[in-house]
């Protein structure tokens, strides 16, 4: 299962890459037009109706960008996690009340072996500085 899982995360980011490249290309693009569009308006040679459709089509072509940019940074984490990923930096409060950053754990380690990210990792003084001590272990 874990093997199907980077297989496939790992032919999605060749796709996303590539599709990436074509999208920068596609921006470029519709700037260049928009930027042409303008021109002419202002020379008075073409009406102000194509200026908004190139202006447009190029934030059209910007939030596709975005999209796109999410969707590699998505399967990163997708990668990340199917190779056996999962660090989380815990920030504590010192003795002076100043927060400070703490050692980087391991997931598993603070879960004491649960793989869910949302488990509350007992008895481990990084995470747990600033929380009551009337919690019981069997909240």
């Amino acid at each position: 299962m874990a093997f199907r899982e980077v297989a496939d995360a790992l032919a999605a980011r060749g796709t996303l890459e590539h599709q990436l490249d074509a999208e920068n290309k596609l921006v470029h693009a519709a700037h260049t037009s928009y930027t042409l569009s303008d021109m002419r308006f202002r020379q008075g040679v073409d009406n102000y109706l194509s200026v908004l459709d190139s202006q447009r089509a190029l934030y059209t072509a910007q939030q596709n960008l975005i999209g796109t940019r999410l969707s590699r940074l998505q399967n990163l984490v997708t990668l990340y996690k199917a190779l056996g990923g999962g660090w989380e930096a815990n920030t504590v409060k010192s003795a002076g009340g100043a927060h400070q950053t703490g050692k980087i754990l391991p997931l598993q380690l603070q879960t004491k072996g649960s793989l869910d990210p949302n488990a509350k990792p007992r008895n481990n003084p990084l995470h747990n500085a600033g929380e009551s001590s009337e919690s019981s272990a069997f909240d």
